[in-house]
């Protein structure tokens, strides 16, 4: 097996911030889960003594900090003789083999991070255990971006219409009292483009999407989620067959800024400050 990891850290969330795991019932914790948490509580009773608070507070491995699972995660996967691991690389191809009907991956074209070195892989079964559909994206799977309609799979906590709404990003950090852990986040260079053009070169496939045209089916969809934000209809683009995803992304934040600069400067002169300077406001798209 060989599992390719796009960062130099593997695990995932539980790894990179996750350090409170969500489950039902402790006996409903068995297998490579059940092995791993074991383990992460043998590690703070060597560190720390059995005694110790530290061991308390992991309840029996479940909760941890994510350098104590990184630390667990690394040699469970070297003492597997099959698993090869790769870091640092991540899929930017997938060319297919077959007819329309029948095709599969025909191999995986892979980049390391620097940006200069590629690599090919072939592989009888290919599985997709990225957090975004990566490999399922560029493999052009049909899937589906958001919430299926409650009909679709008989799902009865699902809307009644399917949607394309995703779950928002967000970031996890753990808190430490100990000087000797704290790690000073440094303030990123150019907020918000720097994130999303982060985000973008780490995700070809994803950038891609927002170069082809939009359809007027999902332009609805869009416009409908856009009624929420409280703007006219009568202001927001039109797909037209020419317009793409991007652009029309870019025209809807502009007229999101442009509708907030407006409300921002109204509330100021409303109230009588002083002060009628407007904060600078960083595009989600440039």
């Amino acid at each position: 097996m060989l599992l390719v990891e796009p960062t130099d850290r593997i695990g995932g969330m539980i790894t990179s911030g996750l350090s409170h795991t969500d489950f039902r019932s402790r006996e409903g914790l068995m297998g490579a889960y059940l092995k791993f948490s074991k383990r992460v509580d043998q590690h703070y009773r060597d560190a720390f003594g059995a005694d110790s608070p530290q061991v308390r507070d992991c309840w029996n491995g479940v909760f941890a900090e994510p350098k104590v699972n990184l630390a667990v995660f690394e040699p469970m996967i070297v003492e597997q003789p099959n698993i090869t691991l790769w870091k640092n690389r991540r899929v930017f191809g997938t060319p297919l083999s077959g007819d329309a009907t029948g095709s599969s991956i025909g191999l995986v074209a892979l980049i390391e991070n620097d940006g200069r070195t590629t690599l090919t892989v072939t592989a009888d079964y290919y599985i997709d255990a990225t957090c975004e559909g990566d490999l399922i994206a560029a493999a052009k799977v049909p899937s589906h971006v958001g919430c299926e309609g409650r009909s679709e799979h008989n799902e009865p906590l699902a809307p009644e219409q399917e949607d394309a709404q995703l779950q928002a990003y967000n970031f996890r950090f753990t808190a430490t009292q100990n000087p000797e852990n704290r790690v000073m986040p440094k303030k990123p260079g150019q907020r918000g483009k720097n994130l999303h053009g982060q985000y973008f070169e780490a995700f070809p496939s994803h950038a891609a999407e927002l170069d082809r045209a939009l359809d007027e089916a999902l332009a609805a969809k869009w416009l409908a989620l856009t009624s929420k934000l409280s703007l006219a209809a009568d202001t927001l683009p039109r797909a037209d067959g020419k317009l793409t995803r991007g652009e029309w992304l870019r025209r809807i934040w502009n007229i999101k800024q442009s509708t907030s600069n407006y409300a921002d400067e109204s509330g100021r002169r409303a109230s009588g400050s002083a002060d009628q300077s407007l904060p600078a406001r960083s595009p989600c798209f440039k």
